[in-house]
C-alpha cells in the first residue's frame, strides 16, 4: 500500500507510520509543507497512492484547500480515499469535507489510538479497492 501523509508534525506522522507498518506492508511519502503538497497533489499521476492522509491545520494552508486542489483534478482516481486526520476540524468544515467524499478521523491521543487508526485506514483502503473491482 502506498500512502501519502501531509502533516506538519513529524512526530505524529512517525507514530501513524509505525502503527500502519504493524498492520500492512506500507510505503510512505511524507510532506510537511503546504506548498509542496499543492505541487504534488496537482501534478502527480492519478494512481500514485492508495491512500492520501491530510492534516487539516497546516502551516500556511488548511487541509480543505489541499483537498479542493486534488478533488478538482479531472484525471484523479476516485477510488483513492482522501482522509483527514485532525484534532480540531470545525463541525461545518468537517461536514463540507464529508460532502466531498472525504473521511474525517480524530487524531489519537495515545499509542493505542494510533494502532486503531491504522487498522481503520487499512480497512478504508481495502473497501475502496473492493468497490472498484
Amino acid at each position: 500500500m502506498k500512502v501519502l501523509i501531509v502533516d506538519d508534525n513529524p512526530h505524529e506522522a512517525r507514530l501513524l507510520r509505525q502503527a500502519m507498518e504493524t498492520v500492512a506492508m506500507v510505503e510512505f511519502t511524507h510532506i510537511a509543507e503546504g506548498s509542496e503538497a499543492i505541487a504534488l497533489l496537482s501534478s502527480m499521476e492519478p494512481s500514485r497512492f492508495d491512500l492520501i492522509l491530510l492534516d487539516w491545520k497546516l502551516l500556511g494552508i488548511q487541509g480543505d484547500q489541499l483537498a479542493k486542489v486534488y478533488l478538482s483534478r479531472p484525471d484523479r482516481d476516485p477510488r483513492i480515499p482522501l482522509v483527514f486526520t485532525s484534532s480540531a476540524i470545525p463541525p461545518d468544515i468537517q461536514f463540507q469535507l464529508q460532502q466531498l467524499g472525504c473521511t474525517v478521523l480524530t487524531k489519537p491521543m495515545d499509542l493505542e489510538g494510533y494502532d486503531e487508526m491504522a487498522i481503520r485506514l487499512t480497512a478504508i483502503c481495502a473497501e475502496a479497492r473492493r468497490l472498484s473491482v
